[in-house]
């Protein structure tokens, strides 16, 4: 093929067409960059505003977190104070003296092996398991308890704690009387 344009003007050409190519591109992802940048507007404001709610919300979780954990730290202030003015008005001897009454009316076949002293406004209650060798002394035991009125109002023992003949682990509870004030 014959070619009509001398060299120089051939690579002006060339240059230009590249020129003209390179601009329309350049151009076009611009274009694209804008178009892109304008599609992003609507998740860029959802996540910012999921962003915002969340941040809410997690603030609210942590007040309420607090007041509550407050709320219970209070309650357990309280009743360690009930508790307290209990042990004081009844005194170390006190709560000592039910412990050795309690200990003093057990025969040899009986073991006790825990004791729950709960403080209440009427006197308190005395919760005591242990394991008896037979029926009868875990009978009289409980009979002993029950003369003691000037140390516990009631006795409870439950029926159930008689369902075996010997080696009976048993759960006694003790009224214990209110203390006078003074």
């Amino acid at each position: 093929m014959v070619n009509l344009l001398p060299e120089e003007e051939r690579s002006t050409l060339t240059l230009e067409y590249r020129l003209r190519l390179a601009a329309v591109s350049l151009f076009f992802v611009s274009a694209l960059f804008v178009v892109a940048s304008l599609l992003f507007v609507p998740s860029y404001l959802l996540s910012s505003g999921r962003q915002a709610a969340a941040l809410w919300e997690l603030t609210s979780l942590e007040k309420a977190l607090a007041l509550r954990d407050a709320n219970a730290l209070d309650a357990a202030l309280l009743d360690t104070k009930r508790k307290i003015e209990t042990l004081r008005s009844r005194g170390a001897a006190g709560i000592r003296g039910i412990v050795e009454t309690i200990a003093g009316k057990r025969s040899s076949d009986l073991t006790i092996r825990s004791f729950m002293f709960q403080a209440g406004s009427s006197g308190g209650t005395v919760d005591i398991s242990g394991r008896a060798a037979s029926r009868e002394s875990l009978l009289l035991f409980t009979r002993k308890l029950e003369h003691e009125t000037g140390a516990f109002s009631a006795v409870n023992l439950p029926i159930s704690n008689f369902a075996k003949q010997t080696d009976i682990s048993f759960n006694l509870g003790l009224k214990l009387v209110a203390p006078k004030k003074q």
